[in-house]
């Protein structure tokens, strides 16, 4: 446990540093900003209601109905237009009705840098707290056995924006996994370190469609020989935006595990190997800008050679979302752009010429080429409230209302004294 704290405590000061450094080579010479005028935060509280058939595989045919809530405070602090710091505290816990020993309580923090070098690359560096007594199943015993976990989690993600439309993300993270209760001898307490690296593609395919793929692999280097594994994964997204504020989502994940010693329960000279498929389609409703309704049902089957191990399993589940925050924001003037080094002065002379192509075609009646355009004008530089509105103005003529009423919201914490937007704002809303 003291080295998990030290190892978590070494993290917040590499992040710390990085920071410092950040800021005193990215911001040198620009006059300094006010606190509020920087900060941002977002309080939210998730409800989650589920009803799964198949809780942990305690029994044959086991069944539950169990709810969780996990309130969080999310805090964002820009240090300059390509620097960010984000820091987010979420409690949870979860009831059971008839396996209350299921019952479980988890804290979960994070502490995240992120850089955008220049039009096309960023990266960021997280560290992730997680405190949690989630009973552990993955144990080779005949009975189920639980224990309390303590983890931390830390990576670094490289992003390349290949096109407005498509990004490229690689990750590499390790995690520790510190148990209370799984013993390996008399002395020594179960630690599993895993290894992650992974590869996705978003793409957004229209404004109302995108995909995603991500392709990894992971190795639990554990101290417990029998939890030692391999596991290549596969994931693919879908997101269709179907008008009113309603997302169709559809999720797969095939994973492989293979175990390197671990015994079949009936043969012991083979080894457990795992192939698990989970697959999840899902509606999302948006109501305005602060509450959200989630639904959704998942389909997992276990395909393992291990007799014990094999099951199926469906999950039905309904959640609540309630969000309320002020977006932050790094306000500069014309003269501080002046200092600004000469790759951010050219990203934001290609923003400002996007952001005129953009409305030169919404004059044309383009809506679609506006909207490209825009949009390629955000994702340089988010801060550009004319972009937010030429991107607002041409949803809402393809009658994307609710991706108008997003662009316009934001484009008013930008620059709230237009009263123009005020009124298309108030306008779509009551058409939606």
């Amino acid at each position: 446990m003291k080295k998990y704290y030290m190892h978590f405590i070494l993290t917040i000061l590499f992040i710390s540093c990085t920071v410092g450094f950040a800021r005193n080579h990215t911001n040198a010479g620009i006059p300094s900003v006010s606190f509020l005028n920087r900060f941002g935060y977002r309080l939210s509280l998730y409800n989650l209601n589920r009803f799964d058939s198949n809780i942990l595989r305690l029994r044959s045919r086991q069944r539950d109905l169990y709810g969780g809530v996990y309130p969080s405070l999310t805090i964002e602090y820009p240090l300059s237009l390509s620097t960010k710091i984000v820091g987010m505290y979420r409690f949870g816990t979860e009831r059971f009705v008839s396996t209350s020993f299921l019952n479980t309580r988890s804290h979960w923090g994070l502490l995240s840098l992120t850089h955008r070098f220049n039009t096309r690359w960023a990266a960021e560096l997280y560290g992730i707290f997680n405190n949690s007594n989630q009973p552990d199943v993955m144990t080779a015993h005949s009975a189920f056995k639980f224990a309390s976990y303590t983890q931390n989690r830390n990576g670094v993600k490289f992003k390349w924006t290949r096109s407005p439309a498509t990004l490229f993300t690689f990750e590499f993270y390790a995690r520790q996994r510190f148990y209370s209760g799984l013993l390996i001898n008399s002395l020594t307490k179960q630690k599993d370190i895993l290894h992650s690296a992974a590869v996705s593609w978003l793409h957004l395919i229209n404004p109302k469609t995108l995909g995603y793929i991500k392709i990894g692999y992971q190795l639990n280097a554990s101290n417990n020989a029998g939890y030692r594994y391999s596991a290549p994964f596969l994931d693919a997204y879908a997101q269709r935006r179907i008008g009113n504020g309603i997302k169709l989502q559809f999720f797969n994940r095939l994973s492989a595990r293979k175990f390197k010693k671990r015994p079949l329960s009936n043969n012991a000279f083979v080894h457990r190997h795992d192939l698990i498929n989970t697959a999840m389609i899902g509606l999302k409703k948006d109501f305005g800008e602060f509450i959200s309704l989630n639904s959704r049902y998942y389909f997992q089957k276990d395909f393992s050679n291990e007799p014990r191990r094999k099951f199926t399993d469906h999950t039905l589940s309904i959640g609540l979302e309630i969000s309320l925050g002020k977006s932050a924001s790094l306000v500069t003037t014309d003269a501080e752009r002046q200092i600004l080094n000469q790759n951010v002065i050219s990203e934001q002379i290609s923003a400002e010429k996007l952001t005129n192509l953009g409305y030169e075609y919404l004059l044309k009646h383009k809506y679609d080429k506006s909207l490209d355009y825009s949009l390629q004008a955000i994702s340089i530089n988010p801060n550009i409230a004319e972009a937010h509105i030429n991107a607002g103005i041409a949803c809402y003529k393809k009658g994307l209302l609710s991706e108008a009423i997003k662009e316009w919201s934001y484009s008013l914490t930008l620059r709230p004294d237009n009263p123009k937007v005020r009124a298309l704002l108030q306008k779509a809303k009551r058409e939606r």
